[in-house]
């Protein structure tokens, strides 16, 4: 009987449902983020620990950053596509950047707002606040990971790599 390899299994659903599984995925990376973040950047300990917090953000990741990244690789995959693979991945880059990026951290900052029951005035001042910094920052760091990401890693393992975890802690 030949041995269970749960990355084989995890691959075979990713192809299979590749929505589903990077929002499911996303939800779990984003929730052990926060974790990291609570505990070993924060220092909250377990008594201290926003278990809602650490909720609020899985649920951000399930049903709004996991599909709408899995569908925005999957756009980017099949309509940008040039003779060259580096040119297709810097052009992938720039408007992934340019575009996305801007959706991205505009709908979590929201989101998660919503979530937390914030006003449209807080929601607002929250974007007044952060926003800028967050895309600035965005773009220093995720532009090389994504020259990486759009190079090497094959489409369906994109978002799985996409290190969410790393940059919610």
């Amino acid at each position: 009987m030949p041995k269970f390899n749960p990355f084989r299994y995890y691959s075979q659903l990713l192809h299979r449902h590749p929505v589903s599984v990077q929002s499911v995925t996303t939800a779990g990376m984003f929730a052990a983020g926060d974790v990291i973040a609570q505990q070993y950047v924060e220092r909250k300990g377990v008594k201290g620990h926003e278990w809602g917090r650490t909720a609020r953000l899985g649920i951000v990741g399930l049903c709004i950053t996991g599909p709408a990244v899995a569908n925005w690789y999957k756009l980017l995959e099949r309509y940008i596509t040039t003779s060259s693979h580096l040119r297709s991945t810097l052009t992938r880059v720039v408007v992934d950047q340019l575009i996305f990026s801007q959706f991205s951290i505009f709908s979590f900052l929201s989101a998660s707002s919503v979530l937390e029951g914030k006003s449209l005035d807080e929601i607002s001042g929250k974007l007044q606040q952060g926003y800028w910094d967050a895309l600035v920052m965005n773009w220093k760091v995720w532009t090389p990971i994504q020259v990486a990401n759009f190079y090497v890693i094959p489409m369906y393992w994109r978002y799985v790599e996409d290190g969410e975890t790393v940059w919610m802690g």
